[in-house]
Formats: structure tokens, C-alpha cells, sequence
């Protein structure tokens, strides 16, 4: 008999974001997340580890507004780069994917 183990292959995490409306990397993708990891969990922080977005697979991909910390719910973060904690709710995955994003407009 042969034992085939199968597991889901990382999603694959685009760290530019041009939030400017244009319909070109207006959000924060991650291919591969949506279909496959369906339970996940995202966290958006800023430098200061301030939260500011928290989304899972019934929120929109983040476009740059904070929801959470210090701004104003709905305002649209400054330019720069933030960090994200991404929890996959994944056996082969026990640990969070962490890594950062750079926001231009």
C-alpha cells in the first residue's frame, strides 16, 4: 500500500499595496488564502505595533484604512510600511506567517 500525505502549499503574500483608487493593487492580496485556508485570521499593524486592520474570510482585502489604534475608524493609513500576522488555522501550519507591506499612494 502506499501512503500519500497531501499538504496545502503557503499562500503566496504580495507586499505592495498602491491604495490609489486606480484598480491596480488597491488592497492587500494574498494568493492562495481565500479558497485553500479558509479560517484564517490577518492582523495589520503599524512600526509601533499599534493593530490597526483585522480581517478574516468574511472581511474585504485591506485597502489601507484603519478599523483599529489610533486613527479614526475609515481613515486611510499614511504611506510607509506596516506588518501583518497572518494565522492560517492550519495543522501544517502551527505558527503565524509574519512578514511586512509598504503602502504607497
Amino acid at each position: 500500500a502506499v501512503e500519500l500525505n497531501i499538504r496545502n502549499c503557503p499562500p503566496t503574500v504580495y507586499n505592495y499595496i498602491s491604495a490609489n483608487n486606480d484598480g491596480t493593487n488597491d488592497a492587500f492580496f494574498i494568493a492562495g488564502l481565500r479558497d485553500i485556508f479558509v479560517k484564517f485570521k490577518i492582523e495589520i499593524y503599524n512600526r509601533w505595533g499599534v493593530l490597526l486592520w483585522k480581517g478574516n474570510n468574511a472581511t474585504e482585502d485591506w485597502n489601507g484604512k484603519a478599523t483599529h489604534g489610533l486613527l479614526v475608524d475609515g481613515d486611510y493609513v499614511p504611506d510607509g510600511t506596516y506588518y501583518y500576522v497572518l494565522d492560517l488555522n492550519d495543522a501544517d501550519y502551527p505558527n503565524p506567517l509574519t512578514g511586512f507591506l509598504y503602502i504607497f499612494r
